[in-house]
């Protein structure tokens, strides 16, 4: 059993509060929209467990461009939302997934601005926004 106070206590606040890994899998939804540390150029982490599932996710910035790549595994039928919180002043450019153009919305909350695009939850996806 894991506990508050052991290794989830410890885990899970990176992986929901840097990696923005956010499930609701009683309504077979997962967000996930990485939030980088100040300084931090790049995260990551594989094999998070989501019910009989699994995800792995890295999220990278450089200048005016935010990656987030999410591979999933056992989670078919979850619909699967990828996003990246940006500075609040940032302007969004292009937002390309798996290399195309992609219709997304900005989700203005204490995080940030977050883009967010729909995703099939059945592969691996890259997700790149362009800043100005």
């Amino acid at each position: 059993m894991l506990q508050a106070w052991g290794n989830c206590g410890t885990i899970w606040p990176v992986v929901h509060q840097q990696l923005g890994v956010s499930p609701d899998l009683g309504q077979n939804r997962l967000e996930v929209a990485p939030q980088l540390p100040p300084g931090a150029p790049s995260i990551g982490a594989e094999n998070i467990r989501l019910a009989a599932g699994a995800i792995n996710v890295e999220a990278a910035a450089s200048g005016g461009v935010y990656e987030t790549t999410v591979e999933t595994s056992g989670l078919a039928g979850v619909a699967l939302t990828l996003g990246h919180v940006l500075p609040r002043d940032a302007h969004v450019v292009k937002v390309l997934l798996d290399g195309d153009p992609a219709p997304y919305r900005v989700r203005v909350g204490h995080r940030g601005q977050t883009v967010l695009v729909r995703a099939s939850s059945t592969e691996r996806h890259r997700l790149f926004v362009l800043i100005a």
